[in-house]
């Protein structure tokens, strides 16, 4: 039955790549940038599923750690040609330390994916050497992002405040700028790069145990395993992505800003992992296409009400499926080949 369920996963991921790979041939240039900006988002619901879909903890605060790498190319990027406006709107005129260290692709790079994952194991170790746990855990983390929401917001004269980072060149290849569809199969590479990197992690050793202490920690305990280590190392490697997307996001989208990263933020890639399905990393990315998508197509035909019209379907398809879409199907495909295997015999 598994191996029923994950050829079906491994035929919609391979179909959904494709897709992705063809998009720029037809569609227009706004169309693949709102495309980009949804595979950083993809990238970005890996690394949530990865903690919440395999390891059971319900993470509202996956923004801070996506709006860290975000900030960190943002800065980086914008600084390239001299001091960025809305630092020298502030009075200026020389780059602080700090951006001149970001100078160096390679630099800012490291710093975009390892802030987040120190971050993650500070936070995770507080909080899992504790045993804190449940609506705990996401209670700490919600709070977590609206406290980095507020910093954001306060720190001007870094982030930009309310206003945030535009004008955020494409990524730089031997001292040019990226056009938008080489920025688009950039981040696709990366997107493909991230999904077999996920899809190892969650099919060998570490993550058979992870999948286990979602089930019974105290079992695994007992086995000799420390389950609390095993989650650090998971919520930093959840970090290390998530921070790999808001790394990509930040040239794909050309602008940076508080709403990126808050808690409306986090709340909707959590509503999109839930519509697709959890724990299978293919219901990751079909549920953040779904949502948004729908958003932005929603938004242009009903300008008014699509908020409402994109709520009530997000809460039936829930309601009726509350293992997600591709959860759905996936038993759907299965009950179809074990009535023809029953038949056969």
């Amino acid at each position: 039955m598994n191996r029923n369920r994950n050829k079906f996963f491994y035929a919609v991921d391979i179909l959904m790549f494709l897709l992705f790979a063809l998009f720029p041939i037809f569609g227009s240039i706004l169309r693949i940038t709102m495309m980009g900006r949804i595979l950083c988002f993809i990238i970005l619901a890996y690394s949530l599923d990865l903690v919440w879909g395999y390891g059971g903890l319900i993470n509202m605060g996956q923004g801070v750690f996506f709006g860290i790498g975000a900030y960190v190319a943002a800065i980086s990027l914008v600084s390239r040609e001299g001091v960025p406006m809305y630092m020298s709107n502030l009075g200026i005129k020389e780059l602080p330390g700090y951006v001149k260290f970001l100078d160096s692709n390679v630099t800012y790079s490291i710093m975009a994916l390892a802030l987040p994952a120190l971050l993650a194991g500070i936070v995770g170790c507080f909080i899992f050497s504790s045993k804190i746990k449940g609506i705990f855990f996401s209670l700490i983390t919600m709070t977590m992002v609206k406290v980095f929401e507020l910093a954001i917001q306060a720190a001007q004269s870094v982030t930009g405040g309310f206003n945030g980072i535009g004008g955020i060149p494409k990524l730089y290849f031997d001292g040019e700028s990226l056009n938008i569809k080489q920025m688009y199969y950039v981040v696709l590479a990366f997107a493909v790069l991230a999904y077999l990197f996920c899809r190892y992690l969650t099919n060998s050793k570490f993550g058979k145990i992870i999948r286990a202490t979602k089930d019974n920690e105290q079992r695994v305990n007992f086995l000799g395993y420390n389950s609390a280590n095993f989650k650090i190392i998971l919520f930093m490697i959840s970090g290390m992505l998530a921070g790999l997307a808001g790394m990509l996001y930040a040239p794909m989208n050309g602008m940076v800003s508080s709403t990126d990263v808050g808690l409306d933020f986090s709340t909707t890639l959590m509503v999109a992992l839930a519509v697709g399905g959890r724990g299978n990393l293919t219901g990751a990315a079909l549920g953040t296409v779904i949502v948004y998508f729908g958003k932005s197509y929603l938004s242009e035909l009903f300008p008014n009400v699509w908020q409402l019209i994109l709520g009530v379907v997000l809460i039936l398809v829930v309601f009726f499926m509350p293992e997600g879409i591709v959860g759905k199907a996936a038993g759907f495909v299965n009950g179809r080949k074990s009535r023809k295997g029953a038949e056969s015999v």
